[in-house]
């Protein structure tokens, strides 16, 4: 099915070649597949034909030019998406005031986005205000809630409001609906992404660490995972050094 995918894409930019749309497409299915090079590329093709896309120098990794960018952008014309990028760029350089900041006016713009309210409670937590977080959790689930009785399959969707409800305290349903995303998807990374999350406020390191390996083994990026906050209680571990450890590290020269 992905090699599928793959060619359809494929054969849509090579169609049109300058249609971004389709060039998007394959540098977001080349990241999450870990084909690291080949997004690259894409990305790179990407600011070529909007040069005036934030996210794509985001994606790319360069963050300070991406925050620039932004900033300027929202101080002429707000945004949700915009400010909530801003919000995660700062809570990256662990400036949780201005992130909390950047993750409320967002919110004031686009209310009904359930990541946004969960990455506001994250920074809440890490500037001491648990009771303020634990509403901003409460509201993520909610959210998600919504649209589960849409679509009461959709994995992600489940993973998702399993942190949240993990994180708003409610350990015991945010394993039930784990359990259940990990049965829909077994092979999606950002499904255990998800569960080492869990895991982690759970205090289960040991199965946190598995959780990772699988989500690296079908394709999360292990740079990703070294830069998230989230895995700070596993750091000391040398099952996370290795897994986040660059190919190649740790090998004598020959």
């Amino acid at each position: 099915m992905t090699i599928r995918v793959l060619r359809a894409a494929a054969w849509a930019a090579a169609l049109r070649p300058y249609y971004w749309q389709n060039v998007d497409f394959l540098a977001l299915f080349f990241l999450r597949t870990g084909k690291l090079d080949e997004a690259i590329a894409m990305f790179t093709r990407l600011t070529e034909l909007k040069p005036n896309d934030d996210a794509v120098y985001q994606q790319l990794g360069e963050k300070d030019l991406a925050l620039a960018n932004y900033e300027k952008s929202t101080a002429i014309q707000p945004n949700g998406p915009a400010l909530s990028n801003i919000g995660m760029l700062y809570h990256q350089r662990r400036d949780y005031a201005k992130a909390v900041e950047a993750y409320r006016k967002a919110i004031e713009l686009r209310p009904n986005v359930a990541a946004t309210h969960r990455n506001l409670g994250d920074a809440l937590v890490k500037l001491g205000r648990p009771r303020e977080a634990r509403v901003a959790y409460q509201r993520a689930v909610t959210l998600t809630d919504a649209d589960l009785k849409v679509n009461p399959s959709d994995a992600l969707a489940l993973a998702s409001s399993a942190v949240f409800l993990a994180k708003a305290g409610d350990g015991a349903e945010a394993e039930r609906r784990l359990s259940r995303a990990l049965s829909l998807a077994p092979k999606d990374n950002r499904i255990h992404q998800r569960a080492a999350i869990v895991h982690v406020l759970a205090g289960k390191s040991e199965q946190a660490i598995d959780d990772l390996r699988s989500a690296v083994q079908y394709g999360y990026s292990s740079k990703a995972i070294a830069e998230d906050d989230e895995f700070d209680p596993l750091r000391a571990m040398s099952g996370f050094a290795t897994l986040v450890a660059p190919p190649g590290a740790g090998k004598s020269p020959r």
